[in-house]
């Protein structure tokens, strides 16, 4: 015969114990939820002005882009879009490249950064340059894909990581126990240097400004 053994339990307890075990779990979620979560990381070459090379694919044709931080929009080279097979049509804005040339014309594209997705990306179609072939530099990278992720560069070890911006205040810092957080306003500029943006102001650049004290 089957024998069953009942305990006594007091009601109070149990609902603190759960009380308890839900906290626990709700913490470590939270935690979770904090930690820095990295997407990959990518190799780079420089040139000999130390610009950053990244290996990309534009619509599976391999390249290299240059990292451009200050750049505004994303550029890669009109025989780099053809050769992808890329529908070039007229950007809602423009801008001016280095060498002062108008740029009017963009095409989105599939595109990866070493092995990491970013999925389709709208990029301004800048002049061929002679003698480089787009397998040696095909563009740029600026900051309408840059500011989808925070960005970490390596000077030493020749490598460029991405994270995800969603992690907790002060979860950016890995490589010290100890690390100092600034908080910062925007102040939106009225139009971004070197383009023209008219009506589209929600694709206008945020400058950060810290609050400082100089000794």
């Amino acid at each position: 015969m089957p024998c069953f053994l009942w305990g006594h339990y007091d009601m109070r307890t149990l609902v603190i114990a759960t009380a308890m075990l839900l906290a626990t779990a709700a913490t470590a979620w939270a935690e979770e939820d904090c930690q820095l979560k990295r997407y990959g990381v990518v190799a780079y070459e420089t040139d000999a002005g130390s610009h950053i090379y990244i290996p990309a694919t534009i619509d599976g044709h391999s390249t290299h882009l240059m990292l451009d931080t200050g750049s505004f929009w994303s550029i890669i080279r009109r025989d780099l879009a053809e050769a992808a097979n890329l529908s070039i049509g007229n950007a809602d804005f423009y801008l001016f490249d280095v060498a002062g040339e108008k740029l009017t014309k963009s095409a989105t594209a599939d595109v990866k950064l070493g092995a990491l997705g970013y999925g389709k990306a709208e990029f301004f179609i800048s002049p061929p340059v002679p003698g480089i072939t787009i397998e040696q530099e095909g563009g740029l990278v600026g900051q309408n894909l840059l500011a989808k992720v925070d960005l970490e560069i390596d000077p030493a070890g020749k490598k460029v990581s991405f994270f995800s911006q969603e992690h907790c205040k002060g979860a950016g810092v890995y490589w010290a126990d100890e690390a100092v957080t600034l908080t910062f306003k925007k102040q939106p500029k009225r139009a971004a240097v070197g383009s023209n943006l008219k009506k589209f102001d929600k694709n206008q650049i945020d400058m950060p400004i810290v609050a400082a004290d100089l000794e």
